[in-house]
C-alpha cells in the first residue's frame, strides 16, 4: 500500500512539474502578432510612403510608382493581401505607424539606431552608400588599390565625406583627393583619364553609366542600408517581410527592379 501511495506521490510529482514546464514555456512565447492578423483579415496591408523620392516612390496621375513601390507589392504578395499606399510626408512616417494608422513603413527609409527599440526594421534591401567606379578594365576593388592615385568626388557630398573619412583612417594612404561641383563633373573626370577613380551615389551613377559603359562600380564605401519598418509588437509580420526581401535578392528580382527604376530616372534628388 505505502509502495503505491508512493507510486501515485511520485506521479503527482512528475504531471505537476511538467504543468509547470508547459506553463513557463507557453508563456515564454511570442505573443499574437496582432498587426499581421489584421492585415490577414481584412485582405490589405497598408503602407505608408512619401511619394517625393523618385525612382524610389512619386505618385502621379492618381497612381504610385517606384521601385519602394514594386518592393511592397512583393510583400503583399507573399502575404497573400492586397497594398493600400498612404502618401505622408517622412517627418511623420514613423508617428503613422506608431498610432497603428499603418501596418509598415517602405519609403527608402534609412536605419536609426535610436528607433530600434521602438519598432522593428527588416534587413536592408538597399545600400545607398557611395560606390567606387573605375574603368571596367581595373583591377581595383577598394580605396587601397586606388591609394597612389587620384579619386574624384562631388565637394560636399556624402562620397567626400566617405573620401576624407578614409584619408583620416589611412594618413599614410597616398590618396589625394579632387572635388568637383557635381557628381557627374567628378565621373566625367574619370571619364576624360583627370581621375584613377570616382566615389558617386549609385543611382547618380547608374543613370551616368548609360552613356559610359566602359566604367563599373566595384563596391560600396560603407553601409547605408535602406529598410522597411514594421510596428514593435510585429514579430511575425517581421520575419515575413525579411523573407520577401532575402528571396527577392535571391532570385535577381532586386536587380530586375533597380534596372527598371535607377537607369530610367537619373540623378534623383529629395
Amino acid at each position: 500500500m505505502k509502495k503505491v501511495l508512493l507510486i501515485g506521490l511520485d506521479l503527482l510529482a512528475v504531471t505537476t512539474l511538467v504543468a509547470v514546464g508547459l506553463l513557463l514555456y507557453y508563456g515564454r512565447q511570442e505573443p499574437a502578432d496582432l498587426a499581421l492578423a489584421q492585415v490577414r483579415a481584412s485582405g490589405l496591408l497598408r503602407v505608408a510612403t512619401d511619394a517625393t523620392y523618385p525612382p524610389f516612390e512619386s505618385y502621379t496621375d492618381g497612381a504610385y510608382s517606384g521601385y519602394d513601390i514594386d518592393l511592397a507589392k512583393l510583400i503583399g504578395a507573399r502575404l497573400g493581401v492586397a497594398v493600400a499606399f498612404s502618401n505622408i510626408p517622412s517627418d511623420s512616417l514613423y508617428q503613422a505607424l506608431g498610432e497603428g494608422k499603418v501596418d509598415a513603413i517602405v519609403s527608402a527609409l534609412p536605419f536609426i539606431y535610436e528607433r530600434s527599440n521602438d519598432l522593428i526594421y527588416s534587413r536592408a534591401y538597399f545600400n545607398a552608400a557611395p560606390l567606387l567606379v573605375v574603368p571596367a578594365a581595373s583591377t581595383a576593388r577598394s580605396l587601397s588599390d586606388i591609394a597612389a592615385g587620384k579619386l574624384g568626388a562631388q565637394l560636399g557630398s556624402d562620397s567626400d565625406e566617405a573620401a576624407r573619412r578614409w584619408q583620416r583612417d589611412h594618413p599614410t594612404g597616398g590618396l589625394q583627393l579632387a572635388t568637383f561641383d557635381t557628381p557627374t563633373a567628378a565621373l566625367d573626370a574619370l571619364a576624360a583619364g583627370q581621375v584613377a577613380a570616382a566615389l558617386a551615389d549609385p543611382l547618380e551613377f547608374t543613370a551616368w553609366q548609360v552613356a559610359h559603359p566602359a566604367y563599373k562600380a566595384v563596391a560600396n564605401l560603407g553601409e547605408a542600408g535602406y529598410v522597411v519598418a514594421v510596428g514593435k509588437q510585429s514579430r511575425q509580420l517581421a520575419r515575413l517581410v525579411d523573407e520577401t526581401i532575402a528571396n527577392a535578392q535571391a532570385d535577381g528580382t532586386l536587380a530586375r527592379l533597380a534596372a527598371r527604376w535607377f537607369v530610367a530616372t537619373p540623378n534623383p534628388g529629395r
